[in-house]
């Protein structure tokens, strides 16, 4: 069964992709862990959703919430490549 969230706080301004996720689990009495399974995604330790967040996460998540990819992607460090940054992931010759 697919989730629908009908009522999830908005992204504020600068905020964190996790801790907006944060919130919205709050809001539900879940773990993100738990959010992010409802829409078809388990996530392992190693995901870093402030870092690079899976592109299919995204999606579910502007369909459920009504906020655009866009803007969901622009909560992680991903959001800003390559207009900010090279790429995620360090080159040897990073600082």
């Amino acid at each position: 069964m697919t989730a629908r969230w009908p009522i999830h706080p908005r992204p504020i301004p600068g905020e964190a992709l996790t801790s907006w996720l944060h919130r919205i689990a709050d809001g539900y009495g879940i773990t993100v862990d738990d959010l992010a399974f409802d829409i078809g995604y388990s996530l392992d330790r190693d995901t870093d959703l402030d870092l690079a967040p899976p592109e299919g996460l995204i999606e579910q998540l502007a369909i459920q919430t009504g906020v655009s990819s866009d803007r969901i992607h622009g909560m992680s460090i991903s959001g800003y490549t390559p207009w900010l940054l090279d790429d995620v992931e360090p080159g040897p010759d990073a600082f």
